[in-house]
């Protein structure tokens, strides 16, 4: 009988443990991560306060601009929604601004999404840089 019951406290206090456990990444560590690995791999990148256009299903991105060698800027929004299913609502639901030029790149990991907006057209020059920082190789 002590089995029993020790078994079923070991299994609730899993069970416990294991709650409020969402799929998601720690944003902290994701940006700390993500941020050391465009900066290893050449980058140029700094924070800014993103547009308040840039809000997708209520949820304010981080907005990074990044750049090599002095080239212009493309901006980076990332977003962390509470599911993989709320990044891809997310996407589903997006309207993007932008010019004739621009071209947009989204990036998606678990519950984040990584929106890519290369205002010279070619997200390429890029991607593979960002799908490193994403662990996504």
């Amino acid at each position: 009988m002590k089995k029993v019951n020790l078994l079923s406290i070991l299994l609730l206090l899993f069970t416990i443990g294991c709650m409020g456990k969402g799929e998601g990444l720690d944003k902290n560590e994701f940006l700390e991560s993500f941020e050391t690995s465009l900066k290893s791999q050449g980058l140029e990148i700094r924070q800014v306060q993103p547009s308040s256009n840039a809000v997708m299903e209520n949820v304010v991105p981080y907005q990074f601009n990044i750049k090599v060698n002095g080239e212009e800027e493309d901006a980076l929004f990332i977003y962390f929604f509470k599911s993989s299913s709320q990044v891809e609502k997310a996407v589903n639901n997006a309207e993007y601004t932008i010019t004739t030029l621009t071209k947009v790149t989204e990036y998606k990991r678990d519950n984040i999404l990584v929106v890519h907006y290369a205002f010279d057209g070619f997200t390429e020059k890029y991607g593979s840089k960002i799908k490193e920082a994403m662990d996504m190789n």
